[in-house]
């Protein structure tokens, strides 16, 4: 794992840890660590640079953070 998607995780990780309340069982940590998986998996079955995989996982990552603002359109 790059330097770039362990500080991204960590700071998904934090942001989520403060600002989304632990009811919301949906879009939260373990979703996103989900969603990273699934898309390791594909990167790992995939002829895609080591560029456009970290930028895929980078993304993965960050697919939900702007649920902490709103609901709606916070993808």
């Amino acid at each position: 794992m790059s330097q770039l998607i362990e500080k991204t995780d960590k700071f998904v990780f934090d942001l989520f840890k403060e600002h989304l309340p632990n009811t919301f069982i949906y879009h939260n940590y373990t979703h996103t660590k989900r969603v990273l998986k699934s898309v390791k998996e594909i990167v790992d079955n995939s002829n895609i640079s080591s560029e456009d995989s970290e930028i895929v996982q980078v993304a993965a990552l960050l697919h939900d953070v702007g649920y902490i603002k709103t609901r709606e359109g916070h993808e």
